[in-house]
């Protein structure tokens, strides 16, 4: 472990609770990251993260300067000195430091001798992400449902570059250059078996949707079981650590026979795999675990005529995700390497692709003409057209007034967290005036920079405290306009929303950027030493986490080191703070303890509180 160089300091603290506080929520992102990482940046301090690189804001109001008398100090609190813990209230402390000898996890993996040359996905790259991409794709389901309705088989044109890439990569499997060690003959017999199916697409120019889906799977899971067997496994037992950050298909068969009896036989039978049975009657291969997302893709989602499945290896950014949401059409991720990144875990093949499949669930409903379990009149973003013109108003038509004040990599990031991460109802919950969205949001959008930086691309991990706040409270100002609008606003009521928003709402959060730019340090040394939060010390690993908001959230606001991200002083100082300010009681401990009054408001509401209505709900 890196040890941190700073001297221990006395700290009066709460007892850490039995067990330890929850972890840093790692692997908890939003964010699919289907790129290898990226390397690491040189050591910086991340103490300016308060200032705007993306321009200054029209105003900048300082804090109130008068005084207040502080109370009497609390009763003493049970003290802990920890070794090599830096002082928190230390104004010059660096935060959010990466270690200059920091390398990721995932470039620390076995990867394949040499990597295929694969063709461009073109349409996923570009036709589906340009204006008239919802109108190709609602022509290509209107052509499904009357191909199908005739007993024929569907032919999805894109996908061709799919199958052509199956063919290269399975080539490339069976010139020994995927693996260096020799396949069993049940794989080897499964490999020929898929590129035979295969081969006869692409010599027949036939892209037969169903049929793509599946290879594309069976290959995925062979992929799987073969990785599993010639790379991980033997990782595993030389590196026993790595099991609980790579996420692997359970090899074990007793789920099937336990839970779903029948099932595995099924879901088999739909996979051109293998056809020898073991002694048991059982097909040799996959020895995989039951996945649910699998199953039901193969026996219901594949016949879902109102969405499409697309299995491709082309690597896709959060900015392609953004391009891409308003679709009924679901990338399903295909992989080259042994490991990749999502969600913050890494996963071989068949975890990669479930995970996608599982994202799928949750936004099956999008473009559905049946659904009614939620009308769009309250849900908006179940509708294609109207989650387009969502992305078109928050990326494509940004006030000029505003484009000095916005990040665009703070708006994307945003954006791909409500059409990609979040379902439609989830989403439109988070863009309402609930005092508690807005610190929520702050989370997800400070986090590329600190606790979730090892799952970003390197654009999201330079997003400031200021770029993230403006994005969420502008998005939510806009948000409440377009829906006033019936989700049609006009040039001049966009702009009349702009108007508003620098003259209302820039200059109050001007004044508590300011306000916790200049005492950052004192509020995360008051965070620490209240009663809500906990400390915790595992191999050298001193944190502070905070329950905050009414539901009562865990943020783990400062860690000494984090060896997942490689950032000495990791610090979400911020995202408690912005809790704080919702909260009349929380906000009278601060200004104890700063002897400065707040300004008025919280940073997305004019209004101050005046009880503590999230009272009841602490712990």
């Amino acid at each position: 472990m890196h040890d941190n160089p700073v001297k221990a300091s006395g700290l009066r603290l709460p007892a850490p609770p039995a067990g330890g506080i929850p972890a840093a929520g790692h692997g908890q992102c939003d964010g699919r990251q289907v790129k290898p990482l990226a390397q690491p940046q040189q050591a910086c301090c991340n103490t300016c993260c308060n200032k705007r690189t993306a321009g200054t804001s029209l105003v900048s109001t300082s804090p109130p300067s008068n005084k207040l008398t502080p109370n009497q100090p609390c009763p003493d609190r049970v003290v802990q000195t920890w070794p090599g813990f830096p002082d928190l209230s230390d104004p010059d402390l660096a935060i959010n430091r990466p270690a200059p000898d920091f390398i990721p996890l995932e470039q620390t993996m076995p990867r394949p001798r040499v990597a295929p040359s694969l063709k461009d996905d073109l349409d996923l790259a570009t036709t589906f992400q340009d204006e008239n991409s919802l109108t190709f794709i609602q022509a290509q389901l209107a052509e499904r449902r009357k191909v199908e309705a005739q007993g024929q088989e569907f032919m999805f044109a894109p996908l061709m570059v799919t199958l052509e890439n199956m063919l290269i990569f399975i080539k490339h499997i069976e010139e020994g250059k995927q693996f260096t060690g020799t396949l069993i003959e049940e794989e080897t017999a499964a490999l020929k078996r898929i590129g035979q199916q295969t081969a006869k697409l692409v010599s027949a120019q036939q892209p037969r949707y169903k049929r793509t889906l599946r290879l594309a799977l069976s290959l995925t899971i062979l992929c799987d079981i073969i990785t599993q067997r010639l790379v991980i496994n033997p990782l595993l037992e030389q590196q026993p650590w790595l099991s609980e950050k790579i996420f692997i298909s359970n090899t074990t068969s007793s789920l099937w026979s336990d839970y779903f009896p029948g099932r595995r036989q099924r879901l088999m039978a739909a996979l051109p795999l293998t056809g020898k049975h073991g002694s048991g009657g059982e097909q040799a291969l996959p020895k995989i675990w039951f996945s649910l997302s699998l199953y039901l893709t193969l026996f219901e989602t594949i016949n879902n005529q109102n969405l499409l499945l697309y299995p491709s290896f082309h690597p896709l950014t959060i900015a392609d995700f953004c391009r891409l949401g308003h679709l009924p059409l679901f990338p399903v991720g295909l992989m080259t390497e042994y490991v990749m990144g999502a969600d913050g875990q890494l996963r071989t093949p068949l975890p990669f692709a479930e995970h996608d499949l599982t994202h799928m669930e949750d936004m099956i409903a999008v473009g559905d003409p049946d659904y009614r379990l939620a009308g769009v009149a309250d849900v908006p973003l179940y509708d294609s057209a109207r989650r387009l013109d969502w992305r078109r108003l928050l990326l494509d038509r940004i006030p000029r007034c505003l484009t000095d004040q916005l990040s665009l990599s703070a708006l994307q990031l945003l954006l791909f967290d409500l059409l990609h991460e979040k379902d439609p109802d989830e989403s439109v919950r988070s863009m309402s005036s609930d005092t508690a969205s807005f610190p929520r949001h702050i989370k997800t959008l400070v986090g590329a920079t600190s606790v979730l930086r090892h799952t970003y691309e390197d654009t999201y991990k330079g997003i400031t405290t200021g770029q993230a706040a403006i994005a969420i409270l502008w998005a939510m100002r806009l948000w409440s306009c377009w829906r006033a609008a019936d989700c049609q606003l006009s040039e001049e009521e966009l702009h009349a929303c702009a108007r508003a928003f620098i003259d209302k709402d820039l200059p109050r959060l001007d004044q508590h950027l300011n306000f916790f730019a200049q005492h950052r340090s004192r509020l995360r040394q008051l965070f620490a030493e209240h009663p809500r939060s906990h400390a915790r010390t595992f191999n050298n690993r001193y944190a502070f986490a905070s329950y905050c908001g009414p539901d009562q959230l865990s943020v783990t606001f400062f860690v000494v080191y984090d060896p997942d991200t490689g950032l000495h002083n990791l610090d979400m100082t911020d995202v408690v703070y912005f809790y704080w300010l919702c909260c009349a009681t929380d906000r009278r401990a601060i200004e104890e303890r700063i002897c400065v009054p707040l300004p008025e408001g919280t940073a997305s509401e004019p209004d101050t509180p005046v009880d503590s209505t999230w009272a009841a709900n602490r712990h």
